[in-house]
């Protein structure tokens, strides 16, 4: 993540793109294109753990977000952090259909080896890969915000507060969103067979 400095000067300069491609001006889409695709790669990746995969994910989400420039509405949040939403819901959206195509497992162990954290503990990586494998069919209903918040917290094992610095937002927000949102995965789980099992480790 950019210092906030350099971070505040991506967000204008990215409001400017986005009014441009709302006027259908293909050299500010190549713009956007060129300031956030490494960073949105890279989160891709930690998610879906193929580069082929990723590659389809990052055309989806660009396609969405030329389509989409015209309506965003900046006071509604920055525009980093609405098209890193855009992006992870695309990716959301690919980790569903693998769920389905599945009768056991929400994740392949291929996916699972790539969310590995060298900084946690044996229990703690444990405790995440086992949480990231339960929740994912259960972050179709929340907001895309509050999604995003608790798979940074799971899945990247970030802070509150680190989580309110990559989306610019404060960090009693980013409390709040995971407070709901883990609330709502808890009345999800009542006549689940998982419930047991996710309720011991989201408690």
């Amino acid at each position: 993540m950019p210092p906030p400095d350099k971070y505040a000067a991506l967000n204008d300069e990215l409001l400017d793109c986005l009014a441009q491609c709302a006027a259908g001006n293909a050299a500010a889409f190549s713009r956007i294109y060129d300031l956030t695709s490494p960073k949105f790669s890279a989160i891709l990746m930690k998610m879906v753990g193929n580069e082929a995969e990723c590659a389809d994910i990052m055309q989806d989400a660009y396609l969405s977000i030329w389509k989409a420039a015209d309506r965003y509405d900046p006071s509604k949040g920055k525009p980093f952090t609405w098209m890193l939403v855009i992006t992870r819901n695309r990716a959301l959206d690919k980790l569903r259909k693998r769920t389905r195509n599945r009768e056991t497992q929400t994740l392949s162990g291929g996916l699972i080896e790539t969310l590995k954290d060298d900084g946690r503990n044996p229990h703690e990586d444990l405790q995440s890969r086992m949480l990231r494998d339960l929740l994912v069919p259960y972050l179709s209903d929340l907001k895309p915000e509050v999604a995003n918040a608790i798979l940074l917290s799971t899945v990247e094992g970030l802070s509150a507060r680190e989580i309110g610095e990559r989306l610019d937002v404060p960090t009693n927000t980013v409390k709040s969103w995971i407070r709901r949102g883990l609330k709502s995965i808890r009345k999800d789980l009542e006549n689940s067979p998982e419930r047991d099992r996710l309720h011991k480790l989201i408690n």
